[in-house]
């Protein structure tokens, strides 16, 4: 199957190999995919604009560096082709396939074109009707596989053997067997030295000074693996060694797990789901300077002050890094809002404070809320919903503009410039909007949105809203 049509072409040939094709062997390799593409576009007199590869991405979603970038190419009128091997290479999510085959490459006219599968989107011989029924097949393969990992990882696990894709700071793999932990001396003279200095009553922070002071490297710049390299020594990387059994040689696996196969994102597994297997290599520490180090952590973290329940905890970013800004306070208890990428290590001005006061801070926000509310708070109108006998339920239709001031609060907010600071994400329920301008009872509101079914439908409401304009 060549490409006949005169119409001038601008191809991207797109290669993808996940670890698990791997198992395949060579016929699904990057350069075997390769070769096969470029074969296809010169016996058809094509124009190759460029090659796109994702080596070791999972066809399960299209959240791949190479794919993203051939579909910026697309938007930008840049590309008109698209090659693949076969459709597994352009994904194994039936639901994501279709969206791009049937919606987004003829909406930017892109032709499409998978060898394998004998299929050229720009010719009707009926291949086309059975590619989603082949989408499904990839997606159900995908998952299989999926099942089958699990499995043999779990397997792993309960037999005390090494899963982990990055072996622990200390540790590497031994050349016989990969899922057996062996030490590595160079690293792990390092975690015993951390050990050593957190006994002797050396902080978390001033150990990670020391260790950047002294330019070693830190353990994702040992493992070499991962997109974000982290160059510098932080407390919360010296914690995570001090509170790892695997230094005691314990295994301790599952401690979370993807949702499923589609998706990156992992969650917490229960403490009683942890699969902890004892003795299964050789330890860098002892076991008692290891739970001498557990239970002066224990006594720290049982000492420190519970976190404020504040407004807008969470919601203030730093506009010079990009990062949440933390709560801390002053010896007067004056709370603060701080970088929270200064804080962490200040002396090595990974950023600057932006300290600024909380309380400030909120009532600026609050004010720039009621300012809001009152561009869209009709007051005239509001009166005649008043004046308005209604029956069963009360409500209120779209004439009354305070439900329109509560989703323009949302967009505003995002646009609210504090000095070096902005807010971000304020996506309140309508209760916490009256709770934060500083109406506490939440009854007007529900009233406003949903009605008052109760004995007295006209009177509570009415009496509400009065109060509401006296607010305004």
């Amino acid at each position: 199957m060549l490409v006949s049509n005169e119409t001038k072409y601008n191809c991207a040939l797109y290669c993808r190999l996940s670890k698990d094709d791997d198992l395949q062997g060579e016929s699904n390799s990057i350069t075997n995919q390769k070769e096969i593409l470029t074969q296809y576009a010169k016996e058809s007199n094509l124009n190759i604009y460029d090659v796109y590869i994702d080596d070791e991405y999972s066809g399960t979603n299209f959240e791949r560096p190479d794919f993203k970038r051939m579909i910026q190419d697309i938007k930008d009128k840049k590309v008109n082709m698209v090659i693949v091997k076969d459709s597994s290479r352009l994904g194994r999510d039936y639901i994501g396939f279709g969206e791009y085959v049937e919606k987004i490459f003829p909406e930017n006219q892109v032709r499409l074109v998978s060898i394998l599968d004998n299929y050229d989107s720009a010719i009707d011989n009926g291949v086309a009707d059975t590619l989603p029924f082949r989408a499904v097949i990839n997606d159900l393969y995908a998952k299989d596989i999926s099942k089958k990992v699990k499995a043999s990882k779990h397997k792993n696990a309960v037999n005390g053997l090494f899963n982990g894709n990055r072996t622990p700071y200390g540790y590497k793999r031994s050349e016989t067997d990969r899922h057996k932990l062996v030490i590595d001396e160079e690293c792990a003279k390092n975690v015993r030295r951390i050990f050593d200095l957190y006994l002797e009553g050396t902080a978390l922070s001033q150990i990670a000074y020391t260790f950047n002071d002294e330019h070693i490297p830190t353990p994702s710049q040992i493992s070499g693996t991962g997109r974000n390299v982290c160059t510098i020594w932080k407390p919360s990387s010296i914690k995570h060694i001090l509170k790892n059994e695997v230094y005691i040689g314990n295994m301790v696996q599952e401690k979370c797990k993807r949702i499923n196969y589609q998706l990156k994102k992992r969650i917490k597994n229960d403490k009683s789901d942890w699969i902890r297997v004892e003795n299964t290599h050789e330890p860098i520490i002892d076991k008692e300077k290891f739970y001498a180090v557990q239970d002066i952590l224990a006594s720290k973290s049982e000492t420190r002050v519970k976190s404020r329940n504040l407004l807008l905890k969470g919601l203030v970013v730093c506009s010079d890094c990009g990062k949440k800004m933390g709560i801390t306070t002053h010896s007067s208890d004056t709370v603060y809002m701080r970088c929270h990428t200064y804080a962490i290590l200040p002396k090595q001005r990974l950023c600057t404070p932006h300290n600024i006061n909380y309380q400030k801070l909120e009532n600026a926000v609050v004010k720039e809320i009621q300012n809001i509310c009152q561009q869209y708070l009709d007051k005239k109108k509001m009166k005649q919903i008043i004046d308005t006998e209604y029956e069963d339920n009360w409500i209120i239709g779209d004439s009354l503009s305070i439900g329109g001031a509560i989703e323009h609060i949302c967009l505003r907010a995002t646009d609210l410039e504090l000095g070096s600071l902005w807010i971000r994400d304020i996506v309140y329920t309508q209760k916490e909007i009256a709770k934060l301008v500083g109406y506490e009872n939440t009854e007007l509101i529900s009233a406003i949105s949903i009605g008052y079914p109760d004995e007295s439908p006209k009177q509570r409401p009415r009496k509400k809203l009065n109060e509401v304009l006296e607010w305004y």
